[in-house]
């Protein structure tokens, strides 16, 4: 089984779903769209974060964060689904708390949960185009200031 962990991978797999979620909003797929845009959001983040810790691979970015901190997160790691967690890695947080539209749109983003693929409810699209609108906002923000 092929593991895609690779940065150059994430950058891509990033691109194509925020570009699949916004698909599946056009075709009125509420909660797909919302669940498949967090992902590009989580792919973005990690394709970043790799960046910045100058590295090519999760694994790689796991252990650079491990030697950083100093210890080994027990019940989360690089591969976690946890957008807030994966931000603090990137030493961004006042940046991205001291503007406003930023923080507010990452608050927003941050309802993501991975558990939406089980998720009966098919969403509306009143919060389908306020959560995508922020996952645009945020995806452009972590690009270019991670």
């Amino acid at each position: 089984m092929r593991r895609y962990s690779g940065r150059s991978e994430m950058t891509q797999a990033a691109a194509h779903r925020l570009a699949d979620a916004r698909v599946l909003a056009e075709k009125e797929r509420w909660r797909g769209a919302m669940y498949v845009g967090g992902y590009a959001l989580e792919c973005k983040l990690k394709a970043q974060l790799m960046s910045y810790y100058h590295c090519y691979t999760l694994e790689q970015l796991e252990e650079r964060i491990t030697k950083r901190t100093g210890r080994r997160p027990e019940f989360m790691t690089v591969r976690a689904h946890n957008l807030a967690y994966l931000l603090g890695f990137a030493d961004c947080w006042h940046r991205l708390t001291q503007n406003p539209d930023m923080h507010h749109a990452f608050l927003r983003c941050n309802i993501w949960d991975y558990q939406w693929r089980y998720a009966p409810d098919v969403g509306n699209q009143e919060d389908t185009d306020a959560f995508l609108g922020a996952v645009g906002l945020l995806y452009h923000w972590i690009e270019t200031n991670i």
